[in-house]
Protein backbone atom coordinates (compact mmCIF):
# COMPACT_ATOMS: atom_id res chain seq x y z
CA UNK A 1 0.00 0.00 0.00
CA UNK A 2 2.68 2.57 0.75
CA UNK A 3 4.25 1.87 -2.64
CA UNK A 4 0.99 2.61 -4.42
CA UNK A 5 0.58 5.89 -2.47
CA UNK A 6 4.07 7.05 -3.48
CA UNK A 7 3.36 6.37 -7.14
CA UNK A 8 0.16 8.36 -6.90
CA UNK A 9 2.04 11.36 -5.43
CA UNK A 10 4.53 11.26 -8.31
CA UNK A 11 1.74 11.32 -10.83
CA UNK A 12 0.17 14.34 -9.13
CA UNK A 13 3.55 16.18 -9.13
CA UNK A 14 4.01 15.39 -12.81
CA UNK A 15 0.56 16.80 -13.58
CA UNK A 16 1.35 20.00 -11.68
CA UNK A 17 4.55 20.51 -13.67
CA UNK A 18 2.67 20.13 -16.92
CA UNK A 19 0.17 22.81 -15.96
CA UNK A 20 2.98 25.30 -15.02
CA UNK A 21 5.12 24.79 -18.15
CA UNK A 22 3.84 27.91 -19.97
CA UNK A 23 3.73 30.17 -16.91
CA UNK A 24 7.39 31.16 -17.20
CA UNK A 25 6.97 32.08 -20.87
CA UNK A 26 3.88 34.17 -20.11
CA UNK A 27 5.63 35.98 -17.22
CA UNK A 28 8.64 36.67 -19.44
CA UNK A 29 6.40 38.00 -22.21
CA UNK A 30 4.77 40.38 -19.72
CA UNK A 31 8.05 41.60 -18.18
CA UNK A 32 10.14 41.91 -21.40
CA UNK A 33 8.51 45.12 -22.74
CA UNK A 34 8.83 46.77 -19.32
CA UNK A 35 12.51 45.85 -19.14
CA UNK A 36 13.06 47.08 -22.71
CA UNK A 37 11.44 50.46 -21.94
CA UNK A 38 13.47 50.79 -18.76
CA UNK A 39 16.72 49.94 -20.54
CA UNK A 40 16.06 52.33 -23.45
CA UNK A 41 15.15 55.12 -21.03
CA UNK A 42 18.31 54.58 -18.98
CA UNK A 43 20.60 54.49 -22.02
CA UNK A 44 19.14 57.48 -23.89
CA UNK A 45 18.74 59.42 -20.63
CA UNK A 46 22.42 58.79 -19.92
CA UNK A 47 23.39 59.98 -23.38
CA UNK A 48 21.32 63.16 -22.91
CA UNK A 49 22.98 63.75 -19.54
CA UNK A 50 26.40 63.33 -21.18
CA UNK A 51 25.36 65.91 -23.81
CA UNK A 52 24.35 68.29 -21.01
CA UNK A 53 27.69 67.91 -19.22
CA UNK A 54 29.54 68.25 -22.54
CA UNK A 55 27.63 71.42 -23.41
CA UNK A 56 28.45 72.99 -20.02
CA UNK A 57 32.11 72.13 -20.49
CA UNK A 58 32.09 73.46 -24.07
CA UNK A 59 30.71 76.89 -23.15
CA UNK A 60 33.24 77.20 -20.30
CA UNK A 61 36.05 76.27 -22.67
CA UNK A 62 34.70 78.69 -25.30
CA UNK A 63 34.55 81.52 -22.77
CA UNK A 64 38.15 80.83 -21.67
CA UNK A 65 39.28 80.68 -25.30
CA UNK A 66 37.52 83.95 -26.13
CA UNK A 67 38.96 85.60 -23.01
CA UNK A 68 42.54 84.82 -24.01
CA UNK A 69 42.24 85.40 -27.77
CA UNK A 70 42.59 88.79 -29.47
CA UNK A 71 39.05 90.17 -29.90
CA UNK A 72 40.29 92.81 -32.37
CA UNK A 73 40.78 90.06 -34.97
CA UNK A 74 37.95 89.80 -37.50
CA UNK A 75 37.62 86.04 -36.93
CA UNK A 76 37.42 86.23 -33.11
CA UNK A 77 33.65 85.60 -32.88
CA UNK A 78 33.69 82.71 -35.36
CA UNK A 79 36.80 81.20 -33.74
CA UNK A 80 35.17 81.28 -30.31
CA UNK A 81 31.97 79.69 -31.65
CA UNK A 82 34.03 77.00 -33.39
CA UNK A 83 35.90 76.28 -30.15
CA UNK A 84 32.59 75.67 -28.36
CA UNK A 85 31.57 73.18 -31.05
CA UNK A 86 34.99 71.48 -31.15
CA UNK A 87 35.01 70.90 -27.40
CA UNK A 88 31.88 68.75 -27.51
CA UNK A 89 32.72 65.09 -27.97
CA UNK A 90 29.95 64.32 -30.45
CA UNK A 91 29.49 67.47 -32.51
CA UNK A 92 31.05 68.83 -35.69
CA UNK A 93 33.10 72.03 -35.58
CA UNK A 94 31.67 73.56 -38.79
CA UNK A 95 28.43 75.47 -38.17
CA UNK A 96 26.74 73.84 -41.18
CA UNK A 97 27.34 70.33 -39.79
CA UNK A 98 26.80 71.12 -36.10
CA UNK A 99 23.71 70.43 -33.99
CA UNK A 100 24.68 73.14 -31.48
CA UNK A 101 23.72 76.81 -31.73
CA UNK A 102 26.16 79.26 -30.10
CA UNK A 103 26.09 82.97 -29.11
CA UNK A 104 29.20 84.95 -28.12
CA UNK A 105 29.43 88.51 -26.77
CA UNK A 106 32.26 90.82 -25.76
CA UNK A 107 30.97 93.22 -23.10
CA UNK A 108 32.68 96.40 -21.84
CA UNK A 109 32.32 98.25 -18.52
CA UNK A 110 28.77 99.52 -18.09
CA UNK A 111 27.38 96.39 -19.78
CA UNK A 112 27.97 97.78 -23.26
CA UNK A 113 28.07 95.04 -25.89
CA UNK A 114 31.16 95.71 -28.01
CA UNK A 115 30.50 92.86 -30.41
CA UNK A 116 28.36 89.77 -30.48
CA UNK A 117 26.96 87.17 -32.82
CA UNK A 118 24.83 84.02 -32.77
CA UNK A 119 25.39 81.03 -35.03
CA UNK A 120 22.67 78.41 -35.54
CA UNK A 121 23.86 74.85 -36.06
CA UNK A 122 22.95 73.70 -39.57
CA UNK A 123 22.31 70.07 -38.56
CA UNK A 124 19.12 70.64 -36.57
CA UNK A 125 20.53 73.26 -34.21
CA UNK A 126 17.78 75.06 -32.27
CA UNK A 127 17.06 78.75 -32.85
CA UNK A 128 18.98 80.91 -30.41
CA UNK A 129 19.17 84.47 -29.15
CA UNK A 130 21.47 85.70 -26.41
CA UNK A 131 19.51 86.15 -23.17
CA UNK A 132 19.31 89.62 -21.63
CA UNK A 133 22.28 90.67 -19.51
CA UNK A 134 20.32 90.15 -16.28
CA UNK A 135 19.49 86.54 -17.20
CA UNK A 136 21.73 83.47 -17.14
CA UNK A 137 24.59 83.53 -17.82
CA UNK A 138 24.55 86.66 -15.66
CA UNK A 139 27.16 89.33 -16.13
CA UNK A 140 29.11 90.46 -13.10
CA UNK A 141 29.24 94.20 -12.51
CA UNK A 142 32.31 95.37 -14.40
CA UNK A 143 34.18 98.32 -12.95
CA UNK A 144 37.04 98.00 -15.44
CA UNK A 145 37.87 95.84 -18.41
CA UNK A 146 35.67 93.54 -20.42
CA UNK A 147 34.06 90.13 -20.18
CA UNK A 148 33.19 87.33 -22.60
CA UNK A 149 29.74 85.81 -22.47
CA UNK A 150 29.04 82.49 -24.22
CA UNK A 151 25.65 80.78 -24.49
CA UNK A 152 24.83 77.56 -26.35
CA UNK A 153 21.81 75.31 -26.92
CA UNK A 154 21.28 71.89 -28.47
CA UNK A 155 18.41 69.47 -28.71
CA UNK A 156 18.08 66.14 -26.92
CA UNK A 157 15.81 63.10 -27.16
CA UNK A 158 15.11 60.42 -24.57
CA UNK A 159 13.56 57.37 -26.27
CA UNK A 160 11.12 54.91 -24.75
CA UNK A 161 9.55 51.91 -26.46
CA UNK A 162 6.18 53.65 -26.69
CA UNK A 163 7.38 57.19 -27.31
CA UNK A 164 10.06 59.77 -26.71
CA UNK A 165 10.68 63.06 -24.93
CA UNK A 166 12.52 65.88 -26.68
CA UNK A 167 13.78 69.16 -25.34
CA UNK A 168 16.57 71.71 -25.45
CA UNK A 169 19.74 71.74 -23.37
CA UNK A 170 21.01 75.24 -22.51
CA UNK A 171 24.26 76.36 -20.96
CA UNK A 172 26.19 79.58 -20.55
CA UNK A 173 29.45 80.91 -19.14
CA UNK A 174 31.14 84.23 -18.47
CA UNK A 175 34.90 84.90 -18.34
CA UNK A 176 36.89 88.09 -17.73
CA UNK A 177 38.64 89.27 -20.90
CA UNK A 178 42.39 89.01 -20.32
CA UNK A 179 43.76 91.19 -23.13
CA UNK A 180 44.82 94.79 -22.50
CA UNK A 181 42.16 96.39 -24.70
CA UNK A 182 38.78 95.33 -25.91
Amino acid sequence: MPLHGALGARAVRRDRRRTEDGAVAVEFAIILPILAMLLMGIVTGGVSYAHSVGLANAVREGARFGATADATQSTWLADTQTRVRQTQFDDKSAAADSSTSVCVQLIRTGNVVVKGDCSIGGNGGPNITMPALDQAPKMPTLTTGCAIRVYAVRGYTVNFVLGSKTGTLKSGAVARYEQATC
